[in-house]
């Protein structure tokens, strides 16, 4: 069962974790990158929860090339704003086919 999810692409069931792909601008290489709850960090104005603030640094697998990327949720934690430096958001469905192509 393991291998077919690899194979397809399909996360883990009980996974509380949120993804997002990023193909990079160099080489064309899309990462899948992980949000998990706990990398969130609290927003505040004055004692007011406002929102929450993710940063990573994604680097590709096989390119090895090095992306910013940086999300913004509100304070229920619904996704806001995502950019990313050097790269560009795609769909998870061209993440699968780069996947199955074995191609960057």
């Amino acid at each position: 069962m393991d291998f077919l999810r690899k194979l397809f692409g399909g996360e883990p069931r009980d996974d509380s974790g949120l993804y997002f792909y990023i193909r990079s601008k160099r080489s064309g290489e899309i990462v899948r990158v992980r949000l998990d709850l706990n990398q969130f960090t609290p927003l505040y104005e004055g004692d007011k929860l406002t929102g929450y603030f993710v940063r990573k640094t994604v680097v590709g697998q096989r390119s090895f090339e090095r992306m910013e990327a940086e999300f913004n949720f509100d304070a229920n934690k619904r996704l806001i704003d995502k950019t990313v430096t050097g790269g560009e958001f795609v769909e998870r469905e061209d993440w699968v086919a780069q996947q199955q192509n074995g191609t960057p």
